[in-house]
This record gives C-alpha cells, sequence and structure tokens, in this order.
C-alpha cells in the first residue's frame, strides 16, 4: 500500500495538470489585457470621430464683397455632412481637411480668389474669400489672320530708326465670338460682354484655340505688359482699341490705336524701353505724321521701323 501510494504521488499527470493550470491563468490574462486595448482604442476612436465635443459647431464665412454667399454656405455644408468608409463622419475635427475644402471652393468659384479656410476646436470653421479682380478683356475672334510687316526684314535695315515704303496690311478688330474677364494671371474666370476700348486691357485672340472659363490664357507678364502700354500710351495722349493675339505662344504683340495705326512688341522685352522710344518719336519726329502713320515697329532691339 505504502509502494501504490508513492507511485500514484510520482505519476506525470499531477505535473502536467500544473502547467494547463499556469498556461490558462496566463491566457485569461492576457484575454483580459486585449479587451482591455481594445475598448481604449474604441474609445478613443469615439472620442476622436463620433464625440460631439470635437465635432465642427460652428462655421463663419466671410466673403468680403463676393456674389455667392449662399452657393459657398451650400458647398461647405455639404462638405461637413459627407462621410469617410460610410461611417466618419466629416464634420470631425480631426478628419475635417483644411486644404481639400479649399481646393474645392477654388475649383467651383472661379471667380473667387484669396480663399482662406481654418479650423479651431473652440471656434468652429471660418472661410473666406473675395471676388477676383479683373486685369484684362480676352475675347475669342475669328476673321481674316492678322498680318504684321512681314515685308521689312529687320536684320537687313541700319540705323536706329528706319522708315519703309513697302505695303503692308492694316490691321483691324476681328468679329468677336466669346470675351472673357482674365485676371493677372491670366485666367479667364467669368464670361464678359462683347466690348472694345475699355479702361481694361482687351485682347483679341485669333490663334484659334478653344477659350472657356478656366482656361490659362496668357502669362502674368504678359497682362502687365500689356496694362503697362495701355497706361503709358493713355498718358501720350493715344488711345487703344486693342491687343491682338495671332499665334499662341508667339513673342509678337500687335496693338491697335484708335487713330488707326498700330504698333508692335517683343513680350520677351521689357515694355519700358521700345515705350520710352515710341513716347519720343510721338513728341518728336511723328508728331504730325500721325494722321497718316500705318504702324510703328518696336520688336527690334535699338531699331525702329514705322511707316
Amino acid at each position: 500500500m505504502q509502494f501504490a501510494r508513492k507511485r500514484k504521488k510520482s505519476l506525470p499527470v499531477f505535473s502536467a495538470s500544473k502547467k494547463v493550470v499556469r498556461r490558462l491563468n496566463f491566457s485569461w490574462r492576457t484575454y483580459l489585457w486585449g479587451v482591455f486595448f481594445i475598448l481604449l482604442i474604441a474609445g478613443l476612436a469615439y472620442l476622436l470621430f463620433w464625440s460631439p465635443f470635437l465635432k465642427i459647431k460652428k462655421t463663419s464665412i466671410a466673403v468680403n464683397g463676393f456674389s455667392g454667399q449662399e452657393k459657398v454656405e451650400a458647398l461647405v455644408s455639404d462638405f461637413l455632412r459627407q462621410r469617410y468608409w460610410r461611417f466618419i463622419p466629416g464634420d470631425s475635427f480631426f478628419i475635417l481637411s483644411t486644404q481639400s475644402l479649399k481646393k474645392k471652393i477654388e475649383d467651383a468659384f472661379l471667380d473667387a480668389e484669396n480663399v482662406l479656410v481654418q479650423k479651431d476646436v473652440l471656434n468652429g470653421l471660418a472661410v473666406s474669400l473675395s471676388p477676383r479682380q479683373a486685369a484684362a478683356v480676352w475675347c475669342q475672334g475669328e476673321k481674316e489672320p492678322v498680318l504684321v510687316p512681314a515685308e521689312i526684314d529687320l536684320n537687313e535695315k541700319t540705323g536706329n530708326v528706319a522708315s519703309s515704303s513697302e505695303a503692308t496690311s492694316i490691321l483691324a478688330l476681328p468679329e468677336v465670338e466669346n470675351c472673357f474677364f482674365v485676371d493677372r494671371g491670366g485666367l479667364a474666370f467669368r464670361r464678359a460682354p462683347e466690348i472694345s476700348g475699355t479702361f481694361l486691357s482687351t485682347f483679341y485672340d485669333k490663334s484659334g484655340g478653344k477659350i472657356s472659363v478656366g482656361s490659362l490664357l496668357a502669362s502674368p507678364s504678359a497682362i502687365e505688359f500689356a496694362n503697362l502700354v495701355q497706361e503709358k500710351m493713355k498718358e501720350t495722349g493715344v488711345s487703344l482699341q486693342g491687343f491682338l493675339i495671332s499665334e499662341k505662344n508667339s513673342s509678337d504683340l500687335a496693338v491697335l490705336t484708335g487713330e488707326g495705326w498700330s504698333i508692335y512688341f517683343d513680350l520677351s522685352r521689357p515694355a519700358e524701353a521700345p515705350l520710352k522710344i515710341l513716347e519720343t518719336l510721338l513728341a518728336g519726329e511723328l508728331k504730325d505724321k500721325r494722321t497718316n502713320l500705318k504702324y510703328v515697329d518696336l520688336r527690334t532691339l535699338n531699331r525702329v521701323y514705322y511707316k
């Protein structure tokens, strides 16, 4: 009996049961820690995405004279109501992307600029914008091609000022199809009435390209160039009817004056020097010839050609 009792105590089943108990205790601790972390993550997710304390409750929109305030408010409201992955609300402070909202406003309202979107936990969402300012009018024209005094070989002329008796075509304003207001960056942002002779520089595009709202029609330097020409010519007493574009990406700019004669500029050069030369000519050598003047060509460095 004593031997059997010893054999029973030494059986491996008793030691195995202790290992199982230890494993069970370890598994329960792991399970409890797992549940704790899951609840912690769920609580943080609720706090970040669904908690009313971190929702955008207040929205202020300042349009500064922009006429489409109601449309902007509707767009912002729809943006906040959207859901990501079907269940995360778009009005959560940490989900709302100010850059995405800014781009959406800029794409929807091309006639607005200086769009600013800011968010704050206490003050909510603030949106501000202003109406885009027109720097020029750009019109699409369909008529005969714009002709320049191509008969003159500028490389063969000598002297600082040369007159020409070669025949040349007289420029005329084309028939207008569509006109657009253009900002200082060359962006067409709104349709304009078919007008000419306004206080804004008016371009007549005869390149044949398609023009629409949202098109980038000119470089900022070209708009600035034309505005400077119009300003200086007004000071000289010469009114301008418009700027004629015959080819896209061309550096040649033809200007038709109210007196019927035209001026040719090179957009790749600063406008100040040729304008100074033109001002000197109009006050001196061409002062009494303006009634019969056909064109003044200022495209060649240190050369002036006129007829």
